[in-house]
Formats: structure tokens, sequence, C-alpha cells
């Protein structure tokens, strides 16, 4: 998997790199970020064959592209881990949202130091019920705080679903759904 940076003015490249060079791996990179650097954070998953994924955040410098840090997430339940959003807060952290299973699938907050790429903490929250639960979405507010949207499973069905948990920690907050007891939905974005 490659990531490229290419010219405002005419769409010139400036630099391409290659970020997981297995070729006996299953690679996917997903959301990209900026930070207020310039430099350029990527997520997705990684596997090597015959493993679960496990979400991975790289760090490349917006200058060059050169790898700056890597950081490979293997969840608490050491089974399928995903990144499906990824951002940074004001103080340069990044964070990842998407889905570990721990039950089934729930939804996970993971935060990242933006200078060293050592992870700071990990939030893992099942929904209500048994059953699929997913991020999809990220945000932070002014105070560090970080919403996940997406769904959780109410019931027999997968309602629109929000979470917000503390910035400091991880530590679960709130949690929120939409709609009727017998309605399904997804949330794919989210915004303070």
């Amino acid at each position: 998997e490659r990531v490229a940076k290419y010219a405002r003015g005419d769409g010139a490249p400036l630099w391409r790199t290659r970020l997981v060079p297995q070729i006996d791996a299953v690679n996917s990179i997903g959301p990209v970020a900026v930070d207020a650097a310039g430099d350029v954070i990527v997520a997705g998953i990684v596997a090597e064959l015959g493993t679960s994924p496990d979400v991975l955040v790289v760090k490349l410098s917006g200058r060059d592209g050169s790898v700056l840090w890597r950081h490979r997430f293997d969840g608490p339940g050491h089974g399928s881990d995903y990144a499906i959003d990824v951002t940074t807060d004001g103080a340069g952290d990044v964070i990842v949202g998407g889905v570990s299973y721990l039950i089934i699938e729930d939804m996970l907050v993971l935060k990242v130091d933006g200078a060293t790429g050592a992870e700071k903490w990990h939030s893992v929250v099942p929904g209500p019920g048994i059953g699929t639960d997913q991020g999809l979405a990220v945000a932070v507010d002014a105070h560090g705080d970080v919403a996940l949207a997406g769904d959780a499973t109410y019931g027999d069905t997968d309602r629109f679903a929000v979470i917000k948990v503390r910035g400091s920690d991880g530590k679960l907050l709130w949690r929120a759904a939409a709609g009727a007891a017998d309605a399904t939905g997804q949330a794919f974005a989210v915004a303070f």
C-alpha cells in the first residue's frame, strides 16, 4: 500500500511512500489526516497471512514522505481490529476510530502520541446488546474529548449510535442512540 503527495498547483508528484512492504501480508489503508505541522497520518489494517488484522497507524513527513513512526494495535481480544477514521487533537496526538473484536465487534477509540507513535490509551466499548458495534466517524472537541459515531446493537437491531470518551484516559462519558426500538441505522459523520 502506498501514499502519495501531489503539488497543489499542477498535480506534479512530490513523493510516494510504500507503507507495508511485506508481500505475504493483507494490508489496507484507509483514512488519512494531516496534522498542524503538515505531516500525514494514515490508518488502516495489517495482517500476516493466516492472522487477524490489526490497526496500523503511520505518520509520514509532509515534506518528503519519510516514515516518522508506525504504531500497530492488537486489541484486547486479539481478534480483528480495524481503523475506519482518523483525526488529530489540539495537542497533535492521533485519534483513531474503528472496530475491535472484544465480545463480538465493539467500538474502538485509540489515542497515539503524535510525536512518538506510542499508545496513550485505547477504549473498546461494547454496545448495550450482544452484536456488532462499529465506530465509523471520529471527532475531537475543544477539550480533547472524543466522539465516535457509528452503530451499536440494541436488542435485535443495530441503531445509529454515538459515544463520547474522555480525551485524557478514554473513559466512557456517555452513549446515545437514535430511532425507535425497532429502527436500524448507522452514523457516518460526527462533529462538535
